[in-house]
């Protein structure tokens, strides 16, 4: 997120999606909020069902970490933290693809975007309870140009979810 941003802020690159950059002096665009899941290795007591976990109930798991270049990372640990725990680190990684296919050979838990879950693997990902949200945004330097903004339009069409009152929202730091 944050290479992402200093680009934005360069000029290098025209108009960032994602999370909303704090202290942000150009156009923000709230796109809607992603829902954060948890990956469970196949062997865990708590795998194989569709229900929401508690965060908290994982306090115990092995996990698998992202490294700290990856803006995931302080994400992950701030989401643990407001469930009172610090994570236990099995590996880390760098990749959030393999983050998921870590977790679903058996090597701990992890906590990932949903959209990050590949489909043939959605059925190993848990809903959080109460959900882990962020909020989704476009962003530019200055002026947001036409083509993005009609980009942007079709972004905002996307059936985003709403932000329940009793989400844990995370939020750039």
């Amino acid at each position: 997120q944050s290479s992402m941003t200093e680009s934005i802020a360069r000029g290098e690159a025209d108009l960032a999606i994602g999370v909303r950059p704090p202290r942000w002096a150009g156009p923000v665009v709230s796109l809607g909020w992603e829902q954060f899941v948890v990956v469970l290795p196949p062997d865990d007591p708590l795998a194989g069902s569709t229900d929401p976990v508690a965060l908290a109930e994982l306090s115990d798991r092995n996990w698998i970490l992202y490294e700290p270049s990856n803006g995931l990372a302080d994400y992950v640990s701030a989401a643990c933290a407001l469930a009172g725990f610090r994570p236990i680190e099995a590996v880390l990684t760098s990749q959030v693809q393999v983050a998921v296919h870590l977790a679903t050979v058996g090597l701990g838990a992890v906590l990932v975007p949903a959209a990050n879950v590949p489909s043939e693997l959605a059925h190993t990902a848990r809903p959080l309870d109460p959900p882990v949200m962020w909020e989704l945004t476009a962003f530019a330097r200055s002026s947001i140009p036409a083509p993005a903004a009609a980009f942007i339009d079709l972004l905002r069409n996307h059936d985003w979810l709403s932000l329940p009152t009793n989400a844990i929202v995370l939020t750039g730091s």
